[in-house]
């Protein structure tokens, strides 16, 4: 990889990028926690550091931009200046929502990336001298190429890891390789390290090289993993002769569940998850009352429930969505009924659900999906839901709407 201020490494494929200009800029910033912003890219996120907030009036009293780094741990609390990457990226600050809790919502447009230089703390707020890069990508015919390579294994990444319909999405992926690259990084199910790795690539030839590599492994090991599922794998391995392999690596800790469903489908759904060996569930509720018990005992336990199942007709589910949305620990998903309007959608999300799942338009393996996409730290949601999402923060009060003072 090739860093702004470090050694450039050769690279597997013909130079097709130049730099035509370098700047440097000084910019509130904001740390992250367990999630990576990319240029091109809009995203909601809540912060409530009171450093943060300073950060955030500082922005909008100036220009709405403000620096995003992403820390290395997501459970400090207030990490130092040498605690967060030195790549992060220039937003732009598109709405501000100040919620009941006391937190405050942030919906933001990714600009460009930058480089840390220094990092000074001024009236209670971090600020970052940061230093961009533009890149200028010739058009070359290894270029086209790699951006049908691109389009193609993310159409085929999306159609082995989403149930929901991807085509409007590949229909408005973009064409320059600087964009697409970053528009399918964003996208992508990965640990947070690979993802700021991918954002620490300025070069946009190399970072689409990379996306072409990482979308190659991760489809590969989708079709492994179905195959696994369905007992190909096994039974193929009886046919071969015996030869001594290398010792296995650990079993992953499965994902804990716990489950608040008072729907006739739940048992079923239910007995199905505690035959699969990814994940475990550590118990199951049909009333409110019975989920609070749950979740008491597993306190004592000192057991951590990371998923948590929340379905109609569960008396009151949007205020047990608002509670749950306090322990950081649980991420939830809302087993639906039926297709939720537009203002049902915005509200749960509101509540703090990180996934919508569709019983009766959906089959199990895409619950399994879910629980998976969830439990990494991504949304499950379908792009009509999504746009209502973002259409609901845009009406929503009390919303700061932010105007541009330059």
């Amino acid at each position: 990889m090739s860093y702004l201020g470090g050694p450039k490494m050769d690279i597997p494929h013909e130079p097709t990028s130049v730099i035509v200009a370098e700047a440097q800029q000084k910019l509130p910033m904001i740390r992250l926690r367990g999630v990576v912003i990319f240029p091109h890219m809009t995203a909601p996120f809540v912060d409530d550091r009171e450093s943060s907030l300073r950060a955030l009036a500082a922005a909008l009293a100036a220009d709405n931009k403000i620096f995003l780094a992403t820390q290395h741990d997501a459970s400090v609390e207030q990490p130092k200046a040498n605690e967060v990457y030195q790549v992060g990226t220039i937003v732009n600050i598109l709405h501000s929502l100040k919620l009941p809790d006391g937190r405050t919502k942030l919906l933001v447009e990714g600009l460009e990336r930058g480089k840390i230089l220094a990092v000074t703390g001024a009236e209670g707020y971090f600020q970052a001298s940061v230093r961009t890069v533009k890149y200028s990508t010739e058009v070359t015919p290894p270029i086209e190429a790699g951006i049908l390579r691109v389009k193609g294994l993310f159409e085929q990444y999306l159609n082995l890891c989403l149930s929901v319909n991807y085509e409007p999405m590949i229909a408005a992926l973009p064409t320059d390789a600087a964009q697409l690259s970053d528009t399918v990084a964003a996208n992508l199910l990965l640990p947070i390290e690979e993802k700021q790795e991918l954002l620490e690539i300025f070069d946009p030839a190399e970072r689409l090289h990379c996306i072409s590599d990482l979308l190659d492994i991760a489809i590969e090991k989708q079709r492994m993993d179905a195959l696994r599922s369905s007992g190909e794998i096994v039974a193929s391995a009886r046919t071969m002769p015996s030869v001594s392999a290398p010792e296995a690596e650990p079993a992953q800790e499965p994902i804990s569940i716990i489950v608040a469903d008072a729907h006739a489908m739940a048992p079923d759904y239910v007995a199905k998850l505690k035959q699969r060996a990814e994940f475990e569930v550590v118990g199951c509720a049909v009333t409110v009352n019975e989920l609070f018990e749950l979740l008491l005992e597993l306190s004592l336990k000192r057991r951590k429930a990371p998923v948590a199942l929340i379905g109609a007709p569960l008396r009151n589910e949007h205020a047990v969505l608002q509670y749950l949305r306090q322990k950081d620990d649980i991420r939830l998903i809302l087993m639906a009924d039926q297709p939720l309007e537009a203002e049902l959608v915005a509200k749960a999300f509101r509540a703090g659900t990180r996934g919508i799942f569709n019983r009766y338009e959906s089959q199990f393996e895409d619950l399994c999906k879910c629980i998976s996409c969830v439990h990494s730290g991504q949304i499950w949601v379908t792009p009509e839901q999504l746009q209502a999402v973002v259409d609901a923060l845009a009406r929503s009060s009390p919303i700061v709407p932010v105007l541009n003072q330059s």
